[in-house]
């Protein structure tokens, strides 16, 4: 089932038409003290909520779900007017997973709530966050998402990074960024930075690793925000990389 969160019934409304039409179970509610009943009896399958709410916004609706449910890992889409940095980073910092706008088209809302939807599937079908180890290969997930997962569900410990180029480590305290290191040398955010563009890496968390001396300070969501925009970076410079017939001149 997916919730609805829309102070405007006729919205709310015609997005449960779309999603019914598409074969989900809907429930609307207009107020995040009503999501917040809702969510914890017994729990929708994701959550797609308006910005403006009539008694809260959507962003502190989703921080309260994180931070006070029963199901504090549902996946919650915040519907928006414009592209609004703050608006993006605070919610981020609050646990929202995707940002779309109130105006997309319903093929577009759709795509975002059954690629989250998958996205979220598939991770319960993986090895459980609190089970004492957990290790896999990426791209089963990226290191950005490792993060998220691990800052969401409050975890403690040490992700340990390894590839072909590099060794790493990162430590959590309840899900925060506390410190990190690689082979290479470098120490704190400089560490992460260069193990979120390795290739071909694998990782490895263990829970019963005691964190060492913190060296990080930015908040955990501030230094994702930046790794994403690193990886941005990288992926552009790869598409305007010339091509070796352009390097010769040929």
């Amino acid at each position: 089932m997916i919730m609805i969160v829309m102070k405007n019934l006729i919205q709310s409304g015609t997005l449960a038409i779309y999603l019914q039409d598409d074969g989900y179970k809907t429930r609307e509610c207009n107020s995040g003290k009503k999501a917040l009943e809702y969510v914890d009896s017994p729990g929708p399958a994701l959550i797609l909520s308006d910005l403006s709410l009539t008694d809260m916004n959507g962003i502190e609706l989703c921080w309260r779900i994180r931070e006070t449910s029963r199901h504090p890992n549902i996946p919650f889409i915040l519907l928006i007017e414009n592209d609004d940095p703050e608006i993006r980073i605070n919610g981020l910092r609050s646990g929202v997973d995707a940002f779309v706008r109130k105006n997309a088209s319903r093929r577009e809302i759709l795509t975002y709530i059954e690629a989250i939807l998958n996205r979220h599937k598939n991770y319960r079908r993986r090895p459980d966050a609190t089970t004492p180890s957990l290790s896999a290969k990426m791209p089963d997930f990226t290191l950005i998402e490792i993060l998220q997962i691990l800052n969401l569900t409050h975890k403690t410990g040490t992700l340990r990074i390894m590839s072909a180029e590099e060794t790493g480590e990162i430590g959590l305290q309840d899900g925060n960024l506390l410190w990190a290191k690689a082979s290479g040398k470098s120490e704190g955010e400089a560490a992460i930075a260069e193990m979120v563009l390795l290739d071909n890496v694998f990782f490895e968390f263990d829970t019963n690793q005691v964190p060492e001396k913190a060296n990080i300070q930015r908040p955990t969501m501030e230094i994702i925000l930046t790794c994403c925009s690193l990886l941005d970076e990288k992926r552009l410079a790869m598409e305007n990389k010339p091509m070796p017939s352009e390097k010769s001149g040929l």
